[in-house]
């Protein structure tokens, strides 16, 4: 067993505190539990006379003086142990009353029925054929004529306020209903044709008789005539890259030949015509082939 520094008696390692280093491994210290808190104690109270009495709290579960930094903030009367502990029994303790929960019986449920009643034709009709629960139970007959009727309702006010009709039929004198056919002579009229009743024609003066016959009202007209095709002049272009030393070649070769053989260099002779070197001896070549 280790010996204290302080008191030079034998304690167990139980008895003494432990340090944890920069390396992580933890350590014991030198002087015992009761010889650290005295040392502590003293040394604190001596530094901030009665202020140093609030550096150490004894702990009511365990019997001891431990420094504060040892007990939680919001628990000064028992250290972190004692009160970890106490956190895991009560843990345990829940965890068995939550096991221990009582048994629970099953409902007994009441069997559905086979029929039901509808609300608005009141006939009593299968499950099966379904039901909607709006308002009360209505089967699915009476709610696809109930919607069926609004659809058609909703559809009267908006021809009655935008006016039209539901189609327009492709023989003539034939209309929907009666303000399709106000509304067709309305517009007819308006544009100055007339009704015969007697052959049931539309007729207007100048554009078609009582008997339904188009008068021919539109001038003759004289025929146009064609138009020759338009021939594209194409423009001439100005001379290519080629063109142009072609025609340097043959304005300045006698020159350049004169030069060359005076022991002008070539990168000169270039420089005067503008052209590069290359160009220089491959004319002198050529010349020379010609000769």
């Amino acid at each position: 067993m280790p010996v204290c520094k302080t008191c030079s008696i034998d304690y167990p390692l139980d008895n003494f505190y432990t340090i944890k280093q920069k390396k992580g491994n933890y350590t014991y210290r030198k002087e015992c539990k009761y010889c650290f808190t005295n040392k502590e104690k003293n040394r604190y109270y001596d530094k901030v006379e009665p202020k140093g009495r609030f550096r150490i709290s004894f702990c009511t579960s365990c019997q001891e003086w431990l420094i504060k930094s040892q007990h939680f903030s919001f628990s000064i009367d028992k250290c972190n142990s004692c009160t970890k502990l106490d956190t895991i029994v009560k843990e345990i303790e829940q965890s068995i009353q939550q096991d221990e929960s009582p048994e629970i019986t099953p409902l007994e449920l009441e069997p559905e029925p086979l029929e039901r009643t509808c609300r608005i034709c009141n006939v009593s009709k299968p499950v099966e054929t379904g039901y909607y629960r709006s308002a009360g139970l209505v089967c699915k007959e009476c709610k696809r004529l109930k919607e069926n009727d609004n659809r058609r309702d909703t559809r009267q006010k908006q021809l009655e306020e935008y006016g039209g009709s539901e189609f327009v039929r492709q023989q003539p004198n034939d209309y929907t209903d009666e303000y399709q056919r106000k509304h067709t002579f309305d517009v007819m009229e308006a544009i100055g044709w007339k009704f015969n009743t007697e052959n049931n024609i539309w007729y207007k003066d100048g554009i078609k008789t009582k008997d339904g016959v188009f008068i021919n009202v539109i001038p003759d007209i004289k025929p146009v005539k064609e138009k020759k095709p338009r021939v594209r002049i194409r423009k001439k272009l100005g001379p290519t890259f080629k063109d142009r030393m072609e025609m340097i070649k043959k304005n300045n070769i006698e020159t350049i030949m004169n030069l060359y053989e005076q022991g002008n260099p070539q990168h000169l002779i270039a420089s005067l015509y503008n052209v590069s070197r290359p160009t220089i001896t491959k004319w002198i070549r050529e010349h020379n082939a010609n000769l």
